[in-house]
Formats: structure tokens, sequence, C-alpha cells
């Protein structure tokens, strides 16, 4: 059985960059990251231990710039307690926002697996952005809600491309305030990642 840590944080990462994969007749949960990002891994794997393989470095090659670029992943052991992360987070093997996700995306720690999942900083304000662009508009606006809901976070929806990214911004502080929530979660457990944060978050 997962703990709860175990739990925060596979849905902070379905959220972001994990997939859940069918392999048989359960699931299996696959995390992907540059090289640069190491640590973070690292801690992952150590959390969701001992249901996970090794951590593999491989290679991927862009024909676009002739570049190799070095990635690390590594993936769950494949068990039934798993299945439920797909059937929460899936349909018709696409991932999807459920209507409920206010009843999954409630701790800091989640929070903050998200963000350094799948957010960065705006380059031009003190702002901040979760690319979420890969789900609906009806999706991206439960996320929206859910910030409301239990963390008392006002953000907006900006159409980037073909989909929706959720900012927060400088408005009443909120960018500053959603750091100061997942900040101490982030500097006790993962400092290396601190650098996706505004410096210093309360001027």
């Amino acid at each position: 059985m997962l703990e709860l840590e175990q739990k925060d944080l596979l849905i902070g990462c379905i959220l972001g960059d994990c997939n859940v994969q069918q392999n048989g007749i359960n699931y299996r949960v696959a995390f992907d990251h540059s090289i640069s990002q190491l640590e973070y891994v690292k801690w992952k794997h150590l959390v969701l231990q001992p249901y996970t393989t090794p951590i593999v470095e491989y290679s991927v090659y862009d024909k676009r710039n002739h570049k190799n670029y070095k990635k690390v992943r590594f993936k769950t052991l494949t068990k039934p307690f798993f299945n439920d992360y797909y059937q929460i987070f899936y349909t018709n093997k696409v991932k999807t926002i459920p209507q409920n996700i206010h009843e999954y995306l409630k701790s800091e720690l989640a929070l903050a697996v998200w963000y350094l999942d799948d957010g960065a900083l705006r380059t031009d304000c003190r702002g901040l952005r979760l690319h979420t662009n890969s789900f609906s508009f009806q999706e991206v606006h439960l996320l929206k809600n859910v910030l409301k809901k239990n963390f008392e976070i006002d953000c907006q929806i900006h159409k980037q491309g073909k989909g929706f990214n959720i900012y927060i911004g400088t408005f009443n502080k909120q960018s500053e305030k959603f750091c100061d929530i997942i900040r101490p979660v982030v500097a006790s457990k993962i400092p290396s990642m601190l650098y996706k944060f505004l410096k210093p978050c309360n001027d």
C-alpha cells in the first residue's frame, strides 16, 4: 500500500510530466526528465521506493538542431494499486482532469510537484505559468477552480497556440503567495529546484 507522501507525489506528477502505463492487467507509472533535473528525479525515486526500477540515463537526438540531449527515466513496478490512478486520470487512454480534482490536489506537496514538473517563471514579469496546454479549456478551468478552492490562489487562463495555460499573476501578490505555499516543501525536500521560484518571494 502507498503512503500519503507517495500518493501526493503521484498526484503532482500525473498533473505534470509522468504517465500511467498499462503493463499486462495492471499499471505502472513512468517518469522522464532532463539530466539537469537528476537530483529531482532521485528524490522522486527515493520517495516511491520500494516500488521503483533503477534510474536509467539515455540520450535523445534532436534532428532540428542536430544535438544529443541527455535524459533520465525510471518506472514504478507494475502493481494493482497504481490502477486507481489510471482510472482517475485517464479516459480512453488520454490523460484528463477529473471533475473531482479538488479531492486529490489538496496538499502543498502535490501542488509543489505539479509546479516543479510543469511550472515556470515568466521572463517578462514576476508572474508564474503552469503549462496545462495538453488539457481542454474545461479541464484547465477545473484546475483554475481547485487553486482557488483549496489554496486560495487567484489565477487566469491564457490561450497559447491551440492550448490553454494557467497564469498566476502579480495582482494582490498571488504569485508570491503561491511561492510561499510550496517553497517550504521544496526547500526541505528538493532544494536543487528552488531556481523555479521568485527571489525573494516577499519583496
